[in-house]
């Protein structure tokens, strides 16, 4: 029997041991959300190299593996914001439900690891772990049918110690029913000013890790790749807007955009995440001639976040 994608099911569990042990999935595992996709797979995840006979030759005689490193992406439709604490490992979290979770990007100097069990068919199991999220992206599109362009979907580039395709599935204690969050769930406000007249758009945090740069000459390690870290974060606000006035190039105009600064997805007080924002510049905000349709700018923010605070009824990430 072949394989169908939409059978496929992705959990997770942070590595509360060490990096690169398997979560326990039992206890803390739980589904990443709706829809999920892997793709984008690295080629010679094995560091498979040539080797040349010592006769010599015109041709390899095999192939011997070197540095192991697994990368892919991950997409899915947010149910749920629990995935930010793989991303950034600085939280401080306060409350009686609801309950606030704050991400400081300055004070995320490494991960929180994870595992991820990617059920492809019954007794079809690929394992990774020792899991970090690279890049991530928040993006979202309206919809004005019955397509899915509606939803409001994370993509996570992410990399893995390890792979096992021996491990059996693990019950996780999580429901698979949950709502998911769509394009009327996002507000941008810039320069204190809430922006309606937004069509599309995503919201770019990439934490300047190279995996490359973590393998070492040392035996303990191994083949694997060594404990990745973030170095930098840059943060980007990509949105397409329709243009009615001309507030988008007076933003252009501005040494940094001062006021309040944020970018929320909410289903409500007590269930959302925002994004607040400093040092704000929009460094495009010209749109190009649209003979019989609406003018629109593909506007970019280069930005600053200051912190990222989630709102919901879970005491513990």
């Amino acid at each position: 029997m072949v394989f169908v994608g939409n059978r496929e099911s992705i959990t997770v569990c942070e590595e509360k041991v060490a990096r690169n042990t398997l979560g326990d999935f039992a206890t803390d595992g739980y589904y990443i959300g709706s829809e999920p996709v892997m793709s984008d797979f690295n080629e010679n995840a094995r560091g498979f190299k040539s080797r040349i006979s010592v006769e010599g030759g015109n041709q390899r005689e095999t192939m011997d593996s070197g540095a192991e490193l697994h990368q892919f992406t991950l997409k899915w439709i947010i149910t749920d914001f629990k995935f930010v604490k793989f991303f950034l490992a600085g939280l401080v979290e306060a409350g009686s439900d609801p309950y606030t979770h704050t991400f400081d990007l300055e004070t995320s100097k490494n991960y929180n690891f994870f595992s991820l069990q990617r059920k492809l068919e019954t007794g079809i199991v690929h394992t990774y772990k020792g899991c970090a999220i690279r890049k991530l992206k928040v993006e979202f599109q309206k919809a004005t049918g019955d397509d899915e362009q509606g939803y409001i979907r994370v993509t996570a580039n992410v990399v893995a110690t390890s792979f096992d395709k021996t491990q059996a599935l693990i019950t996780v204690p999580d429901s698979a029913t949950k709502d998911i969050f769509t394009f009327s769930n996002f507000k941008a406000t810039i320069g204190g000013v809430v922006r309606n007249e937004v069509i599309s758009g995503s919201i770019d945090i990439d934490a300047g890790t190279n995996p490359e740069d973590y393998f070492y000459a040392n035996s303990d390690n191994d083949s694997l790749i060594g404990e990745v870290a973030p170095v930098f974060f840059k943060s980007v606000g990509n949105f397409v807007i329709n243009v009615k006035d001309n507030s988008l190039v007076d933003e252009w105009n501005l040494d940094g955009i001062t006021g309040t600064n944020k970018f929320e997805i909410s289903r409500g007080v007590n269930d959302n995440i925002v994004f607040n924002l400093r040092d704000m510049f929009n460094l495009q905000p010209f749109a190009p001639t649209e003979y019989k349709a609406i003018t629109k700018a593909n506007v970019v923010y280069d930005t600053t976040i200051t912190d990222i605070v989630v709102t919901d009824s879970v005491e513990n990430y």
